[in-house]
């Protein structure tokens, strides 16, 4: 298998890996790159995962602003809310709690999709479905399963919290189960926690 040369950032890591990935995306290559296409928005993703595991931290960062390939992506998929506040990071880091937001789809961030193009909202609709989206969603279903479990099977319950976020994962508690649980919710940035009520 052919290797991505790392010790040379000012190459496109788009060109410099289209020999390694030709085999598995053979004719899908040239369109996704060249051109965006929300056809392609999966195999995009896609793509850039298996690119981002091939290089180092300081060539990835180095490099992924000046490529032109993801260059042109990057301005076609911030027409999509969700990506573009994972970009903008307005929080200051990524992952903030209203990013999380958009991958558990709450009702705090329709306004943002509602207000968003149409094709922003057709992208929406493909970056909410993939699998990190999911993965979030999901671990959200079992952190409120398992709370309702123990609340089952117990008068009282303390539940701590630490860079909670919005404490989505909360919402979904059954109301026999709050009415047992001792909260500590706590996060770095005030003002937090209260917007779970939102």
């Amino acid at each position: 298998m052919s290797q991505i040369d790392h010790s040379t950032p000012h190459h496109s890591l788009a060109q410099q890996s289209s020999k390694k990935l030709a085999s598995e995306h053979n004719t899908l290559l040239p369109a996704f790159l060249h051109q965006p296409d929300i056809k392609h928005v999966v195999d995009f993703m896609a793509y850039v995962e298996n690119i981002r595991r091939d290089v180092s931290e300081e060539v990835w960062r180095r490099s992924i602003k000046n490529d032109p390939y993801f260059a042109s992506w990057r301005f076609f998929l911030t027409s999509d809310p969700y990506t573009r506040w994972g970009l903008i990071k307005p929080k200051g880091y990524a992952g903030d709690a209203s990013l999380m937001d958009f991958a558990y789809g709450h009702k705090s961030i329709t306004y943002h999709i509602e207000n968003s193009s149409a094709l922003g909202r057709k992208i929406y609709e493909i970056t909410f479905q993939a699998k990190q989206s999911n993965s979030a969603r999901e671990r959200v279903r079992l952190i409120t399963n398992l709370i309702d479990e123990m609340a089952a099977e117990r008068q009282k319950l303390r539940i701590g919290a630490f860079a909670c976020g919005h404490a989505r994962e909360f919402d979904q508690i059954k109301s026999s189960s709050i009415d047992k649980i001792n909260w500590l919710l706590c996060h770095k940035r005030r003002r937090k926690v209260p917007a779970r009520d939102q």
